[in-house]
């Protein structure tokens, strides 16, 4: 009874068109997945513009990448500083993050996981 729906799935050729369609749409999810910028735009969260919107932009202003790293670091490090910065208890464990054990790491963990 298998055998025969198997042969009967064989003929219709559904296997083949299943796997075509596949193959299809996942050149179209990675197509639309590297436009971050373009999808960013289109469903905008709120008013103020995201970290990757920002950074995107400098780099599509500036043709000379490689020259403009350094501003692009900073303005990273300037990113990262606001949003953590109202959280004085994490930024002195990343500062001591070495000196932890896996136990403590672990219980700040929970704290990192509810801001993102």
């Amino acid at each position: 009874m298998i055998k025969l729906e198997i042969k009967k799935l064989h003929k219709s050729k559904l296997i083949l068109f299943t796997i075509l369609f596949a193959i299809i749409m996942s050149f179209y999810v990675n197509y639309r997945s590297n436009n971050i910028l373009e999808l960013s735009h289109e469903y905008k969260v709120s008013k103020v513009p995201g970290d990757t919107i920002l950074i995107a932009n400098a780099r599509k202003n500036d043709f000379h990448f490689l020259k403009n790293l350094e501003y692009i670091t900073r303005l990273n490090e300037i990113i990262d500083n606001n949003h953590y910065s109202k959280y004085s208890e994490l930024n002195h464990f990343m500062s001591n993050i070495d000196k932890k054990t896996f136990k403590e790491k672990y219980d700040i963990s929970k704290k990192f996981y509810e801001l993102d």
